[in-house]
């Protein structure tokens, strides 16, 4: 265990993850018995352990058929599908819906929550009416 706990130590510092050493003394990295790295400082929250920054924004990334399509969320238009292939969107971290609509097409609405730590994708293919 004693080798895990140096290893995971050596990797926070080759990564550049810890914080500079004090003058004359060694860098000090706890590392508790689940593994978890608590290096405290900005970059982590001490609740979560979340590895963003709490004003990181989240991603959604919409993949939509027909092209055509018009995509909205929490009510307030994005575009249409076409225009939105291959971006991924900044929005808040948190609950969402999305909406997306083509005439000649069932809708589609779904809520989802967004979280910094990976953009959410939405993959829809609308079924005819």
């Amino acid at each position: 265990m004693i080798a895990v706990r140096l290893l995971v130590a050596a990797l926070v510092v080759a990564l550049g993850l810890a914080p500079a050493p004090a003058a004359g003394g060694g860098l000090r990295v706890n590392v508790n018995a689940d593994l978890n790295v608590n290096l405290g400082g900005p970059i982590f929250s001490a609740d979560r352990g979340d590895p963003k920054p709490r004003h990181e924004p989240a991603f959604l990334i919409v993949d939509a058929m027909p092209v055509a399509a018009e995509v909205f969320l929490d009510g307030r238009r994005l575009g249409s599908a076409h225009e939105l292939v291959a971006r991924a969107l900044p929005l808040s971290r948190g609950r969402h819906a999305i909406r997306i609509v083509s005439p000649g097409f069932k809708p589609y609405t779904t809520a989802f929550t967004a979280d910094a730590s990976f953009p959410t994708r939405i993959r829809v293919v609308l079924a005819p009416e």
